[in-house]
């Protein structure tokens, strides 16, 4: 898996030096990004993981603060909803909703005219709100978040966007030794559809 992620990682680079480069210049506030999906796939052995079905809707929304040639650093805000499957693992509550607040950075790599990708990392703050049977229980976590989406030209500055994100949480929650990994180390798989508007791609 790691060389399999080196040699991506090496293609991108290796392809984008050798591309003349279409701007130069620094940008602000030049790409938006809505898109709908699925989250809570395939998560790990986890309390959170075993406990919800898939969250759907899964919404996000994505803003460029600053571009430099194909680099990017922005915010990004995402609402999702999971229904609980199994009060056992989590306590009697109906459903939980997770509001994501956090940053990014990208770099778009150019496939052919029409088509493009774009890697990114992102720093997640999650906030976690479960509701049923008249209780209410919040919490937190700090994520780390390992994406690519594909954007597909349909416009002038509009690309259809596919994407695909991987998770990794720490939730924050005091519990015994013997349980903390199962209770706070929560990661899982988030796939979306939608659109993203940006000027000078």
């Amino acid at each position: 898996m790691k060389k399999m992620v080196s040699l991506y990682c090496l293609l991108i680079s290796f392809s984008g030096f050798s591309q003349n480069e279409k701007n130069s210049s620094i940008d602000f506030f030049n790409t938006f990004q809505m898109t709908l999906g699925f989250s809570n796939l395939a998560p790990n052995n986890s309390m959170m993981g075993d406990a919800h079905k898939v969250a759907f809707p899964s919404l996000q929304g994505r803003l460029a603060i600053i571009s430099y040639q194909r680099f990017t650093v922005g915010a990004h805000l995402g609402f999702q909803r999971m229904m609980v499957k199994n009060n056992n693992y989590f306590g009697y509550f109906e459903k939980t909703t997770v509001l994501t607040p956090g940053l990014y950075a990208s770099f778009y790599q150019p496939i052919n005219e029409q088509s493009i990708l774009e890697p990114y990392i992102s720093y997640d703050k999650s906030q976690y709100t479960s509701n049923g049977f008249g209780k209410e229980l919040n919490s937190e976590s700090n994520g780390l978040g390992l994406g690519v989406d594909y954007l597909h030209k349909i416009g002038t500055n509009a690309y259809f966007t596919f994407g695909m994100k991987y998770s990794i949480h720490k939730m924050q929650t005091d519990t015994a030794p013997n349980w903390e990994k199962y209770m706070n180390n929560y990661q899982f798989l988030t796939a979306k559809i939608g659109i993203t508007f940006s000027k000078n791609r």
